[in-house]
Parts: C-alpha cells; structure tokens; sequence
C-alpha cells in the first residue's frame, strides 16, 4: 500500500494493485578525495548521499477500456503535484519521504488489464519519522538526548529565562553554539534592552477609557473592552465586548480606546505590539496604538486595517508623529499583496537618537517570524524626539459594517540603553525564550532572527543515532529551562 499526498493510491484508484516496489539499500553516494601528484590512491574527503529513486510497478484493472482509461486519469490528477508532497509505504509506516512522481509513467493496457510503472524522486533521500519532544530540565548539566532512528537528527532547543543572563551555550561531541559573552567576575554588565513594560493583556485594571483623542478624523471611542482566553497562542488578550451603537457612528471607525501610563518615560525604545487581525465577508477592522510624550502629544502611531468589505485586504501603517504631521516608515499591504491577511503576528517600531526602524510580520503560534511575510523599514528624522510616556490601543470597525476578528494580546516596550565596550551586554531577561535552530542554522529570541549576537566560531550540530551528551551553560542555570525537539530520520 502506498500514500501519495494523503492519497492512498489502492482506495482511491479501484482495481489498483501494487505489484513491486523496487528500493535501494543505500542512496546514491558521492565520495569526494583530492588526488596528490606522485601518490598512489588519493584522499578521501567526505561522502553525500544523492538523490533517492523508487520505482512502483502497478496493474489497474476495469469493466473495459474505456473504464481503465478513466481510472488511469484519476491517478493522473492524484500524481501531478506542482511540488513534493508526502509519501508512505506501508511497511515502512513509521517514516515520510518528500518526493515528487517522474519520468516515465506509460501504461501497456488491453481490454481489462493495465501496467506500468511510477518513478518517485526523493532529493532528500531520508524520511522523516516521529517529532520526539522531551523536557531537559535547568541549565547547568550534562543532558542525554536519544536519537532511536539510524540517521543524525537536527534538535531544535527551546530555552526560557526566568532570570537575567549574558550567555548561552550548547556543547556537544559535534559542535557549539554560543550566543553572547560570559562576564568575568569584576566585569560590569548592562542590559541593551532593559524591559519597562510587559502587559499580557490579561488586566485592563491600569487602563482608562481614552476620551475623544484618537488622532483621526473618522475615529470614535465606543463600546467596551474586555480580557478575554487567548485559545491559539495561550493566556489572555484585549477584544471588544461591544462596538458601539452602529447607527450613532455611522461613516464612523468606532470601537473601544484605552490608554495606559508608562511607569517612566522612555527617550530611545523599542514597542513590540502582537495582535491578530482576521477578516471575513462583508466585514472591517482597524487596529491603532499611538505612543504619546508627557504633554499628550502623539509621537507615533502603528496600524493595521482592512477597510475593504468585499474584498479580504489588510493594509499596515506605521509612521511618525501625529495624523497633522506624519512621516510615512510603512504603508504597505505586505512583501506581497495579501501577505497579511488573517493576520497573527507583530508591529514593531524603534528610535533610538535620530533613527527609526518599522516592521511588520506574521508569526506562528509560538511566536516565531515567519520571514516571507517580513517588511522592514529605517528612516532618519529629527523630530519627534521626546521621550514617551503614555500609550493608546483603539480597536473598531467601520460603520454598521460586521466587525473582524481583532485583539491586542501582548505588548511590549524596552529601554534602549547604551552599553560601552568595556561593560558585557545582558541579552537575556526574564521572560525571554530563545530559540537555536540546528536545521535552519538560526537562532530567534522571541520570535526574531538572533544570529548577530552568535559566537563566529560557533556550529550547529546534529544528533547521532543512539544516545547523545549536551552540556549547556548560561549565566543564572537553575533559573533556565530547557526543551529539546527533533524529527527522527530514516536513510
């Protein structure tokens, strides 16, 4: 028996039988040496494994020839996949190749019998098995890691500080990685982003209405804001309750607005806002946070909206300033039109001195950019420069209009300190969940790429089949926690 793209070819295709499936032991290998002048043989180098063929031999039986025909253009439509798709042959159940039908796939048919023959190419030539997951406990100690299948495995560990920390290092028989620089003990460390807010949308209780001030023309504050269960990415998030009277606003964007203080004011800062913005038919919805100085004047605003009722299109906005006198870093419906649309990720805008830097992408439910939905953008600009001090949320939708689904569900703003060269910068806080990627060769720190604070000499390793020992250090051990995760491959 054999699935193809989840397709099992023998249910789908009556009177499909596989006859013979002809495999290899091994992929084809190259091996690769250097031949040195005056030296019998030659050296060897390394060896790869090249691209996998399996050949399927069917017979398809039916009523007539005509019955055949049709039951040959039905495997047809189940084999022409514009890519690779999944492939699993019963007796070896346990593992998945990615592979894609080629080549020759003529039938020798007659009256009620045909034959033939499908070439599946395999470029990965491993299959893939069971995600095996396991909790290694705190940092600080030698931990095995068992890899059952028989090809090395690329663990992905997902390490979360409970604690300030200016280093994190994985160490196996095959590699290090190395994020950051350990602090000798009469060197001075200092955070170079230093967390001033953290609020998981989980109490509106340092939240006020936020009055008529919405910094746009066709703005109403209406309606209420509740807490509400986060079911996707867990705990909790900001979402109206109610949007207000339909009628009183028409050609109105109205929703609730809410407005909270900073415990102090922040002169260079980084606000990461995650919200998740889905439309339907028919409806609308605008996200808006607006940053404010101590006289209440806007310095900034983040947007995302879909103001197209018969067409599902969000549009990001971010710009500085205020709606009299903005300054345009992002106005774009994505890298791609409609790359953001039901939309689950983050807006995220910086200034530090005279520079600002802009971005918006989706993420995964864990928070992890997802890189092909990425636009960034930087500016130089010499206004707005007063520290902020307070910051608004409006979520509405347009007139009578059904509204998306839209919520707040964290935000977060960090001081941007200045760390000198003698001082050791603390690149991990409480909070934090780091990410390193052995398959991708990448390391995130809550969701973004985090590579440039990666050690030059570092390698990303694998596990090999059997039991492996990794040591990890960082700064404060008992307060890190560690998981470990990696598919099983199969040669």
């Amino acid at each position: 028996m054999i699935t193809f793209n989840g397709v099992n070819l023998t249910n789908a295709v009556p009177g499909l039988r596989i006859v013979n499936i002809k495999r290899d032991i091994l992929p084809p290998r190259v091996v690769n040496m250097i031949d040195v002048p005056g030296r019998m043989g030659a050296y060897f180098l390394n060896v790869k494994n090249g691209v996998r063929t399996y050949t399927v031999t069917i017979t398809i039986t039916g009523r007539s020839l005509e019955d055949i025909r049709f039951k040959i253009r039905d495997l047809a439509e189940i084999l022409n996949t514009d890519g690779l798709a999944s492939l699993i042959i019963a007796d070896e159940f346990y593992k998945t190749y990615m592979a894609i039908a080629v080549e020759n796939t003529e039938f020798d048919e007659k009256e009620v019998l045909a034959k033939g023959s499908i070439t599946f190419l395999i470029p990965d030539s491993v299959g893939k098995g069971a995600t095996i997951r396991s909790n290694l406990g705190a940092a600080g100690r030698v931990h095995s890691i068992v890899n059952n299948a028989n090809s090395p495995a690329f663990p992905i560990f997902k390490v979360d500080f409970n604690a300030d920390a200016q280093f994190f290092s994985m160490i196996s028989p095959d590699g290090f990685v190395l994020i950051g620089d350990p602090a000798g003990v009469t060197e001075i460390t200092k955070k170079p982003l230093e967390m001033v807010l953290n609020d998981k949308a989980e109490d509106l209780t340092p939240w006020s209405s936020a009055g008529t001030q919405l910094d746009y023309e066709y703005a109403v504050n209406a309606g209420t804001m509740a807490v509400v269960s986060d079911t996707f990415g867990g705990g909790f998030k900001f979402k109206p309750s109610d949007y207000g009277d339909d009628a009183a606003n028409a050609g109105k964007w109205h929703g609730p607005a809410i407005r909270r203080s900073l415990p102090s004011q922040i002169q260079d800062f980084r606000i990461e806002l995650s919200i998740e913005l889905r439309s339907g038919d028919l409806e609308t919805g605008r996200i808006e946070f607006i940053f404010f100085n101590a006289s209440n004047v806007a310095l900034g605003k983040m947007v995302l909206w879909d103001r197209y009722p018969k067409s599902q299109l969000n549009t990001g906005h971010i710009y500085a300033g205020n709606i009299q006198d903005q300054h345009t870093l992002i106005a774009s419906m994505g890298p791609k039109k409609y790359d953001w649309n039901q939309f689950f990720g983050k807006l995220n805008i910086r200034r530090e001195g005279n520079q600002w830097e802009a971005s918006i992408v989706q993420t995964d439910y864990s928070g992890r950019y997802k890189y092909g939905t990425h636009l960034y953008k930087r500016g130089f600009l010499n206004l707005f420069n007063d520290p902020i001090a307070s910051i608004q949320v409006h979520i509405s939708k347009y007139g009578s209009t059904p509204a998306a689904d839209m919520s707040v569900r964290d935000i977060r703003i960090q001081r941007i300190n200045q760390v000198l060269t003698e001082e050791v910068p603390t690149l991990f806080e409480a909070g934090d969940q780091l990410i390193i990627d052995h398959e991708k060769g990448a390391c995130f720190l809550n969701g973004r790429i985090f590579n440039q604070h990666l050690d030059p000499a570092s390698k990303f390793f694998k596990l090999f089949p059997g039991t492996n020992q990794v040591t990890s250090r960082t700064t404060d051990e008992v307060n890190t926690t560690i998981q470990a995760e990696f598919v099983e491959r199969w040669i």
